[in-house]
């Protein structure tokens, strides 16, 4: 069974960079704690973005509904770019996806 292990994400959506491994047999959490604003302390974190960027990197299309593609790429940037790395437990294969 393949198995995401690791994703980065460079100037995509809110994230300038961001890396996030991923611990198997485990349930993960994603939340969010906003430091710079605390009237919305839980959003604008990126929890959404986490879960495009895996999206993304699986089929080259974003989940939201977009006008344009540009609308993906930090407002900083030119491009962004998403690396998803997924294992094989069954014969220790290693997966990687890089989408720009």
């Amino acid at each position: 069974m393949w198995k995401v292990q690791s994703i980065e994400c460079k100037d995509f959506i809110s994230f300038k960079k961001a890396e996030l491994d991923i611990p198997q047999n485990v349930c993960t959490l994603i939340y969010g704690l906003n430091n710079d604003n605390v009237q919305q302390r839980n959003n604008g974190t990126g929890k959404s973005s986490i879960i495009e960027a895996v999206a993304f990197a699986l089929t080259g299309e974003p989940l939201r509904s977009v006008d344009k593609a540009e609308e993906i790429i930090n407002d900083n940037a030119d491009t962004a770019s998403v690396y998803m790395e997924l294992s094989n437990d069954y014969d220790g294969t290693v997966f990687t996806i890089e989408r720009t």
